[in-house]
């Protein structure tokens, strides 16, 4: 039995010896190897595995990743000059800003790329202009006003196709300097500028809500959390940490890559300006200029408008109505704005302005953006019609102006017309307005407003004393600082 079981050992042996081996296997039954089923993600998969992700494609395609902003920069938009500002959706204090009103700083910016990091440089808006044409003129303005870096973002991969660079661009949208707040300085907390407010942003109490974009700009909607301080004129402090929460819209816009060609202002003439330092020659003396801000009014047939036609623009100014507007203005509010029109006939444009309603089933309207100009409605006590203009800092060209209308307006409207005309007009004799009165007053303002957002001012002291309420200040002021409501505020903007 013994040699039985010696006999099948040796054969078992001899057996194993004469398999085939791999390293340093030895056994026959090892087991096989497993396959490494790790995948092999490319960086710009790895910033999307297994996350929730809201992506929007327009300008460049925006991604909100779990508390983040991720911005797929394409190259070729590096070095091109942008514009980044902010509207209201809603707020908790509509005396720091009305809803539906873009406020705010403009700011530009330029996206340059410095190693493995793109930055955003800040041009000064008060960069000279050099008219000389002396390229040494030109470099030393260059050198002395290079654009300064605003914020930094490291580069995290490339898309697929390398056209674009992927940048978590959060620390831009959710910045809370006086550069990027969303708050107008004409609001009614400030009383026409005898209040100053000063806004902290409290980031731990902020949030991304969503992000969109359009073939125009990017944007990122956010609730932002404020503490403000009230200080009456720059001394005495009135209110501290008062809370303020808003919903606000944040875009980041491109502007025209062929600036419109800059016109020069006429102090005769009134118009909204901004002024520039001009660089003449190297022997001449440095003298203040100021641009015209204008729109792009260019025909759409130019054979026919060299003719003397009446054609009509490339791109009509169309105003969208708040639909929380009273109905009963709306004719008043469309006939006031297109009333323009009888203007641009005079240079051979016809139907530039158009007013609409707001679109009721299209879901791809937004009227927070900047690419939209609207007319809103405020429920404050602010008693006239606000104009926000917007426009390209290089040459004057003004990209929206949206009109802001505050319900206390038609009160200070009716005091207006009963002083002036009640010599002579007996319907206005009562306490209540005949409806045809209401609409003229509506239609006056409503022209007044968008004469504004076209590049038009106005005379500051006549329009504080229109009202009685403002007669004895406008008086008083008046001799103090003669010179502010005609030359200061208004051409300054």
């Amino acid at each position: 039995m013994r040699n039985r079981y010696s006999k099948i050992l040796c054969l078992l042996l001899l057996f194993a010896c004469c398999l085939p081996q791999e390293g340093n296997a030895f056994w026959p039954f090892k087991k096989k190897k497993k396959e490494d089923k790790k995948e092999n993600l490319t960086p710009y998969q790895k910033l999307f595995k297994n996350k929730k992700v809201q992506t929007a494609h327009g300008l460049m395609t925006i991604h909100k990743v779990e508390g983040k902003i991720y911005v797929e920069f394409p190259i070729d938009m590096l070095g091109r000059e942008m514009l980044f500002t902010s509207s209201i959706e809603n707020t908790s204090d509509g005396g720091e800003g009305a809803p539906g009103q873009l406020g705010g700083t403009d700011v530009r910016f330029r996206f340059e790329m410095i190693d493995s990091t793109l930055v955003a440089r800040m041009p000064l808006l008060s960069k000279p202009v050099n008219t000389s044409g002396d390229s040494y003129i030109a470099r030393a303005l260059d050198n002395s006003h290079n654009p300064g870096i605003f914020k930094s973002f490291k580069v995290l991969a490339c898309t697929p196709d390398s056209s674009a660079l992927v940048v978590d661009m959060k620390g831009l949208f959710m910045e809370g300097s006086a550069f990027t707040k969303p708050f107008p300085s004409t609001s009614a907390n400030g009383y026409y500028g005898f209040v100053s407010r000063d806004h902290s942003l409290q980031s731990d109490k902020s949030a991304i809500l969503g992000v969109s974009a359009t073939e125009n700009n990017i944007a990122v909607r956010e609730e932002l959390s404020y503490k403000v301080d009230h200080t009456l004129m720059g001394a005495y402090s009135m209110y501290k940490d008062v809370p303020l929460t808003a919903v606000v819209n944040k875009m980041l816009c491109i502007l025209p890559e062929e600036p419109m060609a800059p016109r020069l202002a006429d102090s005769r003439l009134g118009m909204t300006t901004q002024l520039k330092s001009d660089f003449a020659g190297a022997t001449q003396e440095v003298k203040s200029i100021r641009y015209a801000k204008r729109w792009r009014i260019e025909p759409s047939d130019s054979a026919a408008h060299r003719r003397g036609e009446l054609v009509q623009p490339k791109k009509q100014l169309v105003f969208y109505i708040d639909s929380l507007m009273p109905a009963k203005w709306n004719p008043y509010i469309k006939a006031g704005a297109e009333s323009w029109n009888k203007a641009f006939e005079k240079i051979g444009f016809k139907d530039v302005i158009c007013v609409k309603e707001f679109p009721k089933n299209d879901t791809l309207f937004n009227a927070n953006s900047l690419d939209c100009m609207t007319v809103r409605y405020s429920a404050s006590w602010m008693n006239s019609a606000q104009t926000t203009i917007h426009s390209d800092s290089r040459t004057g060209e003004i990209l929206n102006a949206s009109i802001l209308i505050n319900a206390n307006m038609i009160s200070v409207q009716y005091a207006d017309r009963v002083g002036a005309t009640v010599a002579i007009d007996p319907r206005v004799r009562t306490t209540v307005f005949p409806e045809d009165i209401q609409g003229e007053l509506i239609e006056a303002a409503i022209a007044q407003a968008v004469g504004t957002g076209l590049g038009l001012t106005m005379n500051w002291g006549g329009f504080l004393c229109l009202s009685g309420r403002f007669v004895a200040f406008g008086r008083l002021y008046t001799e103090i600082r003669t010179g502010f409501f005609r030359y200061g505020r208004s051409s300054d903007q």
